[in-house]
């Protein structure tokens, strides 16, 4: 964004510049004239008095900020805030496009919800002059109709303060951090004001924050559980924070999940929160892959997952937990023996809650006529001068209380040796990506469910609730299938499990669910063809496994040809966007049933490596052969149909008019590589490399966004957003083509992107980071793009 900061070389100001600039923002720094010396960075500069700035000069930025003030040592020109205020108003009333930013003060907050008394009202009548001439200041900025925001800062506001990036936000009253003190530093206020030029989250608002103690954010994190809720590889129950909180210390609300299919919408079993002396207490969030600590001021709560499905809960001395839950019809806590409790959720299961050190005391009342105990408070108290430990196990049926648990500290080496394993089939990765590299290793550990239902062996979820579809668990079978194969060939079985009859693989399952209607591209040979440059699947692949790899693959593939040809063309059709992964690309903008050029592809390459593991397992070499003839043939009539001499084109099923849209999905035929002629590969290259149409400083764009008419209309999914599946086919093909530097580009690009902005799925090609942060797609194209830049 274009951001000008009037005072870039105030206190504040000067922060929220650099702050800004170091975020990539084009700063202007506008500054009274003479005073460019003390700028600290190398800006752009506009040498004005702020009350000679016109709207002329303002024209062009998207986010003005005023850091004016006057200074202590200069009393009688504290009327100055008003005055200045007034000026800026006159000039962006003109500019509605343009937002202003305004470094505020406190003394406008509420010291109570009631509203009863201002901050202005504790501050000395000696001291008042600048504090009135800002509130009034305030009134004027509100009543305008100015496009404003303004930000106050806490009351003890600490310019020699450090910057720890972590802050609270209120509105219009005095809140209190952790500490129980309104406090804040002056970096810490920048972050937060940059933060808000970035989301648009206070438009004609006014909010103010408070910095984070430092007390709670000294310990190691390996993630938040805001983004990657806290499981063991294998279970289907962890531990979530409501969506409204996060990890920080006072906001953490915490509650036990499930990622069963029949599970709630929110994932939510039961809340809880630790105690002391029997009252709910305050805490903040320490994750790490195998434990997470729940700290409080008066102690700790520690978590671990001794197996996959039981939760072990240790508490330092005095430290309890509490656990409530509303319950519904036919939902109960009941008693299970001595110091146990089951919870009965229905079509979600049971959970079973033994207490194994310390007092179970629960407040459930049955309710005969709601067939329910319908509020429900477990309490576990520690003995005297004694601690707890609580285990928690879940049941997909009527649960029960064990002979006897391991310990705690058994439970968490188990976890350990667990994760140990499983970090080490993780490959590494070149600098500065392997800081990341257990952060991702978790983001697909945490997403592996056993067993259960539908499930027949290891499968990997795309979120934490959200299972992966078919086309997915090929990704993840690449990104785990670097150096240990087991793994990523029960993923690459697991869609042949609820294979239909007749060859189509469903779009996705679950433990109890299973979505046949729609499906996902054949990109299984994709998948195969890398695995092959790095292992021997001969070798890899159990014999029987790689026959039901083979037989399963086979109609699969035959499957398209078969009831994906309506018009009998010989070339295969998506009936929708769905379908082909790009959901809502324009591609389908014409036509609901589009004959494309990634579709043949991918099958091509399918055919291609049912060849490769006919030969491994000694199948007729005819059989071979016609495999590698089909592929060559596909490859054929797709260029012969699909290219123009410029560019792959899309077909109307049945019509065969001709769509040549914006979307990348044309350019994945490049999955093919060295099998397209060079003059194809140059051109892809060409067009790929042109900065601002799918090449963005962010990794590749699912549309163009020089051309594209339709981003008129607001950005989708598949319509201009960073992806992960399109990134990593399209550089993966660029590279298998010969066009290594550029693949190394936008690969660089978008590890880089991940790494610094986190691990979110939907990444905007014009600003970085947006949403949906977490999940297993985006980590699964950071280890397989990472390990690329290592070649």
């Amino acid at each position: 964004m274009k951001i000008g900061v009037i005072g870039a070389t105030g206190k504040a100001g000067r922060l929220i510049a650099n702050e800004a600039a170091n975020r990539g923002h084009e700063v202007t720094a506008i500054i009274r004239p003479g005073s460019a010396g003390r700028l600290e960075q190398s800006y752009k500069i506009l040498e004005r008095d702020i009350f000679n700035l016109k709207a002329e000069d303002i024209r062009g930025f998207d986010v003005v900020v005023s850091a004016f003030g006057t200074p202590f040592n200069k009393p009688g020109a504290e009327y100055l805030h008003q005055t200045a205020m007034e000026s800026l108003i006159r000039e962006m009333e003109q500019l509605p496009e343009v937002r202003l930013l305004c470094v505020g003060g406190a003394s406008s907050l509420w010291e109570d919800r009631e509203q009863t008394r201002r901050v202005l009202e504790s501050i000395p009548r000696d001291w008042r002059a600048a504090p009135e001439n800002q509130v009034k200041a305030f009134e004027k900025l509100k009543a305008s109709k100015v496009n404003w925001t303004y930000l106050s800062p806490p009351k003890n506001f600490d310019a020699a303060g450090t910057r720890t990036g972590k802050y609270m936000i209120g509105t219009d009253y005095v809140i209190l951090n952790s500490a129980g003190e309104s406090y804040g530093t002056y970096a810490d206020y920048a972050v937060a004001m940059v933060d808000e030029i970035e989301n648009k989250a206070y438009i004609r608002r006014r909010f103010t924050i408070v910095s984070d103690p430092m007390f709670f954010q000294d310990g190691k994190r390996l993630f938040s559980v805001a983004n990657f809720p806290f499981f063991r590889k294998g279970g289907y129950f962890g531990v979530y924070l409501s969506t409204v909180s996060d990890d920080s210390y006072g906001s953490a609300e915490l509650f036990f999940g499930s990622r069963r299919g029949t599970a709630p919408e929110d994932s939510r079993l039961f809340n809880f929160a630790p105690t002391y002396n029997g009252k709910k207490v305050a805490c903040a969030v320490q994750a790490m892959a195998t434990e997470l600590t729940i700290r409080t001021r008066h102690g700790n709560l520690y978590l671990c997952f001794a197996e996959s499905s039981l939760l072990l809960i240790k508490g330092d001395q005095g430290m309890g937990i509490r656990l409530n839950r509303t319950m519904t019809s036919h939902q109960q806590l009941k008693p299970r023996g001595a110091n146990a409790w089951e919870s009965v959720m229905g079509y979600s299961g049971c959970m079973v809650y033994r207490v194994l050190k310390g007092q179970g005391v629960s407040d459930s009342p049955w309710v005969w006529d709601e067939l329910s105990t319908p509020r429900v408070q477990l309490d576990v108290n520690p003995d005297s001068d004694s601690s707890i430990l609580l285990a928690v196990e879940e049941f997909p049926y009527a649960g029960w209380v064990r002979d006897s648990y391991p310990n705690y500290e058994e439970g968490l080496e188990s976890a350990q040796k667990d994760w140990e394993s499983f970090l080490a089939t993780i490959p590494h990765f070149p600098i500065p990506f392997e800081e990341k590299r257990e952060l991702a290793a978790y983001a697909l550990w945490s997403h592996i469910v056993g067993p259960s239902g539908r499930i027949k062996r290891p499968y990997m979820y795309m979120f934490p609730a959200f299972s992966a579809s078919s086309w997915q668990q090929c990704f993840n079978a690449v990104a785990l299938g670097s150096i240990d194969m087991s793994l990523s060939t029960e993923l690459l079985l697991n869609m042949l499990d609820q294979q239909s009859p007749v060859g189509q693989l469903p779009d996705f399952y679950d433990d109890s669910r299973l979505s046949g209607a729609q499906l996902k591209p054949p990109i299984q040979g994709w998948a195969l063809k890398l695995l092959m440059k790095k292992h021997d699947l001969a070798r890899a692949i159990p014999k029987d496994k790689l026959e039901t790899l083979y037989s399963g693959f086979a109609i699969w593939g035959d499957w398209f040809m078969k009831y994906r040809d309506d018009d009998h063309d010989g070339l295969p059709q998506y009936d929708c966007g769905d379908e082909s992964g790009c959901d809502d690309g324009t591609v389908f903008k014409y036509g609901k049933a589009m004959e494309t050029p990634d579709l043949c592809a991918e099958l091509a390459l399918l055919w291609e490596a049912l060849g490769d593991i006919a030969k491994m397992l000694g199948k007729d070499a005819e059989e071979a052969e016609g495999w590698y003839r089909r592929s060559k043939d596909m490859i054929g009539k797709m260029i012969e149909t699909f290219w123009n001499g410029e560019r792959f084109v899309a077909l109307v099923n049945g019509t065969h008019e001709v769509v040549a849209t914006d979307s990348c999905e044309y350019y994945l035929p490049i999955i093919l590589g060295k099998r397209l002629p060079q003059e194809i590969i140059d051109k892809l290259a060409m067009d790929l490399s042109v900065e601002g149409d799918l090449l963005t400083p962010y990794g590749l764009a699912s549309e163009k966004l020089s051309t594209s008419d339709e981003l008129a209309l607001g950005m989708h999914m598949a319509r201009a957003y960073v992806l992960p599946p399109y990134n990593m086919l399209i550089i993966t093909g660029l590279s298998d083509a010969g066009k290594q530097e550029l693949a190394r580009k936008i690969a660089l690009r978008y590890c880089q992107t991940v790494k610094d902005g986190g691990f979110i799925m939907l990444i905007n090609p014009f600003m970085g980071g947006v949403g949906m942060s977490g999940g297993s797609w985006t980590a699964c194209a950071y280890i397989i793009l990472s390990e690329l830049l290592l070649k």
